[in-house]
């Protein structure tokens, strides 16, 4: 088993998020390794319009059990 930790955060938010709209989340692999993941991402609207943009990082570490 293996359980997920977020680690790393950095996000500038542009646009607020109403309910109810419809948002996509793209994200492209900056690296993977020593099982660490670091992503730049991107939340855009239905329309193109960009919410929120950054990087993200997370490790995955083994769960004793």
């Amino acid at each position: 088993q293996w359980l997920t930790l977020f680690s790393e955060c950095q996000v500038e938010f542009t646009r607020q998020v109403m309910p109810g709209e419809t948002v996509t989340v793209r994200a492209t692999k900056v690296f993977f390794r020593r099982m660490k993941l670091k992503c730049n991402v991107r939340l855009e609207l239905a329309d193109g319009t960009v919410a929120a943009e950054g990087t993200l990082a997370g490790v995955g570490v083994r769960r004793d059990g």
